[in-house]
């Protein structure tokens, strides 16, 4: 099945990381249904489902481990649900964004905005990582679902990024959006 061999992968790939993976909160097109919306916000329950998740015991201890690395995608709703994870667990973490970590699907949806607009609207993240044209959905970061052109693309964004990962001083990692999962929180150890 697909979530085991992405746990293998993350296995091999990572080494002696601590990755939690949290999926974003509802997100304004997944209340609507409506995939023509560009990268879209979070709605009022995705913001409370951000809120509940920062108070369970588990975030909470996560986030209280002195060598975290804090990462989300550049997606609107994955930067909204880190910030608000932050703010409800009263911790002053740094969040990195990572281009790696975003939608493989090309629909307006799941294409993100430009580097300077998301700067501009959430200043507090470090999107010195992501390129000025990240959102694009060309190679190295398109991907076309099942496809085998599609899964190859999937198969090198995943590599790159536990490449970077595992290149980090820190040892527990939280990236938001999942390259492979769609659940809500996933912890590994991996060795």
């Amino acid at each position: 099945n697909a979530e085991y061999m992405g746990k293998k992968v993350l296995e091999h790939l990572f080494g002696m990381k601590q990755v939690l993976f949290i999926r974003h909160g509802q997100a304004l097109h997944n209340a609507t249904h409506d995939n023509t919306i560009r990268d879209p916000p979070l709605t009022d329950v995705g913001f409370e489902q951000a809120a509940e998740t920062a108070k369970t015991q588990f975030v909470q201890d996560f986030l209280s481990r002195p060598d975290l690395l804090f990462l989300t995608s550049p997606m609107t709703r994955t930067v909204q649900t880190a910030l608000k994870i932050i703010e409800t667990a009263q911790k002053n973490i740094q969040i990195i964004a990572h281009h790696d970590l975003q939608e493989i699907q090309t629909e307006p949806s799941n294409t993100g905005s430009d580097v300077e607009v998301l700067t501009n609207q959430f200043p507090s993240i470090d999107f010195s990582l992501v390129p000025s044209q990240w959102y694009i959905k060309a190679n190295p970061w398109a991907g076309k679902g099942p496809d085998e052109l599609g899964q190859v693309a999937l198969r090198e964004r995943i590599r790159r990024f536990a490449s970077w990962v595992s290149e980090q001083q820190k040892s527990n990692i939280i990236p938001y959006k999942c390259l492979y999962t769609n659940t809500n929180t996933h912890k590994y150890t991996h060795k």
